[in-house]
């Protein structure tokens, strides 16, 4: 019997959803966003419920529509935890 699968990501977004999907990426913008803003919203839908602890810089779509706090899609990126050393992050001024 064949199952269809879902990234995790999606499934709970289309439980979640209180508006149709975005059939397109026209008119979106892009944005560097804090930790701060990032952590909600990958912890509610990330696989791991966690944003790694060495996140370097994270970026948010907002989408026609939307208000400049929602986001429609968020991406984080991290350095390996192991490179951060007792001086801690070596990307400084990245907003946190």
């Amino acid at each position: 019997m064949s199952r269809t699968r879902m990234a995790h990501q999606r499934v709970i977004r289309l439980a979640l959803a209180d508006r149709p999907p975005l059939t397109s990426l026209a008119g979106c913008t892009v944005r560097a966003i804090t930790t701060a803003e990032a952590e909600p919203i990958i912890v509610r839908y990330e696989w791991l419920g966690t944003l790694a602890r060495a996140t370097v810089a994270c970026y948010g779509c907002t989408a026609p529509g939307f208000l400049d706090t929602e986001q429609a899609a968020i991406v984080s990126f991290s350095v390996l935890a192991s490179t951060l050393g007792a001086a801690g992050s070596p990307f400084r001024g990245i907003p946190r």
